[in-house]
């Protein structure tokens, strides 16, 4: 294995190309903070240490801006990649003239009992390479660009493996298996790997120092117990049809999005991708939408995985709590109701689509399809078995009465258009599901409602779609 400096330079190419597709980035995460890794081998979004946190890694906005952590063959190379099986653990091979290297990407994913007995950093990103055949020349850039490429941070080389990287009162330690050189707020170095030759990286973060470590003796435990913990998870699931590999990765980047210390399910991981190239509809999709989670709460049900959908409704009373019994159309991950939206004018956006968000003004709309959404969800989690409380008692009798004191207004509608409210029909519609899940949850659980008022407001909501 052989070591030496690399010369950072600046992309000049056509946007199309400092640009990955969409399509092209894998997801990895640890329950509260997820990476974007691209095919290339660059993480280029991260978001530390939530969801809707800031990002370090940003370049998926700004190719020039945003800050990254590349592993790349210097050499053309052919591209595949792979989840490993049942699991969130992302492996890209680069293939090139010479030889054949792996990189397997993963955030520790443990137990909490785990959590107690191996010492692992608050968040962490590891990153592994593995020459399978011949020899591989990389070069290894890990560029944080903290608050959207607004800040550079300092950056210190620790000893000769370690690299702390601050700003603010934060803090990431790098750990590199070969000494790497620092330019500029940018850490970066080539590394030539022969086969059967390992090289490990990692990237910790802190939200305060002192900053614990990643300790690379530990690295084969994280990664053993990473994969038992994914495929432990993937074993409560109930399907065995023909289309069980695509069920189940599609659970397993679901289960990606869930806050695990809240039980939130945001709707994505990401701000400002466009609904076209160019086009100006960028939203800020890091919170959870009601609608969105219930959708996704009738999927895990469906599945079986029971927790995850215990949690949201534990998450769902502690959230409406302040605008009880109204609801939000959107959360923060902690049920917080102040998202304010604001441009971040400077960031050139992907592939220029301008411009970037962060925050969402639909926490301000009015949407009465939500109503029956969540509804239809608790229904769907009653009928599977699980339990209702009396506090859930009280938020399904305090739905009910807002739809059938609200039902005929004007809405903003499920597609969040923001050229004012209109009636739509599918807003009513739910309405009525909503109240007739309501009488199905008071006829299983037996607890009182207003039943005749429910059944003559759900004609007349019937009676206003068909007229």
């Amino acid at each position: 294995m052989s070591t030496s400096p690399t010369r950072q330079t600046k992309e000049t190419a056509a946007p199309d190309t400092r640009y990955p597709p969409i399509s092209d980035y894998g997801a990895i995460g640890d329950g509260r903070s997820i990476a974007l890794v691209s095919r290339r081998g660059s993480v280029d979004w991260w978001c530390l240490p939530r969801f809707d946190s800031d990002p370090v890694f940003a370049r998926l906005l700004d190719a020039d801006l945003g800050g990254y952590f590349a592993i790349e063959p210097l050499e053309p190379a052919e591209t595949s990649r792979r989840y490993r099986p049942d699991t969130n653990i992302l492996e890209t091979e680069f293939s090139t003239a010479s030889g054949r290297v792996l990189v397997v990407d993963f955030m520790p994913a443990l137990t909490e009992r785990q959590k107690k007995i191996i010492p692992v950093p608050y968040r962490m990103l590891v990153r592994r390479l593995r020459c399978h055949a011949g020899r591989v020349t990389l070069r290894i850039t890990v560029r944080l660009r903290p608050n959207f490429g607004r800040r550079t941070p300092d950056v210190q080389r620790l000893q000769p493996v370690w690299y702390s990287i601050g700003w603010a009162d934060q803090l990431c330690i790098l750990y590199s298996q070969v000494p790497l050189e620092i330019r500029g707020g940018t850490v970066t170095g080539s590394i030539t790997l022969e086969h059967g030759q390992r090289l490990d990286l990692a990237l910790a973060y802190s939200p305060e120092a002192p900053a614990e470590l990643p300790i690379p003796q530990h690295f084969d435990l994280l990664e053993r117990l990473t994969e038992d913990f994914w495929c432990t998870w993937v074993g409560h699931c109930w399907y065995r049809g023909p289309y069980r590999d695509a069920v189940i990765r599609s659970a397993l980047a679901l289960k990606l999005m869930i806050y695990a210390p809240s039980g939130a399910i945001i709707a994505a991981p990401t701000t400002s991708l466009p609904e076209y190239i160019g086009g100006v509809r960028n939203w800020d999709y890091r919170y959870c939408w009601l609608r969105d989670a219930a959708f996704t709460v009738r999927v895990l049900l469906n599945l079986g995985f029971h927790r995850e959908a215990d949690a949201f409704v534990d998450w769902l009373l502690h959230a409406t709590r302040l605008t009880h019994p109204e609801l939000q159309v959107v959360y923060s991950i902690y049920g917080e109701t102040h998202l304010p939206e604001r441009l971040l004018t400077d960031l050139e956006g992907y592939r220029g689509s301008r411009p970037v968000r962060v925050g969402n003004d639909a926490s301000r709309q009015f949407q009465l399809d939500v109503y029956g959404e969540v509804l239809d969800a608790l229904a769907i989690y009653r009928r599977t078995g699980r339990p209702l409380e009396r506090d859930d008692h009280t938020l399904i009798r305090g739905l009910a009465s807002v739809i059938m004191r609200r039902w005929q207004e004007p809405d903003d509608g499920i597609w969040e258009v923001r050229s004012g409210r209109a009636h739509h029909v599918h807003s009513k519609a739910m309405c009525a599901v909503g109240l007739r899940r309501v009488r199905e949850l008071a006829h299983l659980d037996g607890f009182s409602i207003p039943e005749g008022e429910i059944a003559r407001t759900e004609a007349a909501i019937e009676n206003w779609i068909l007229r």
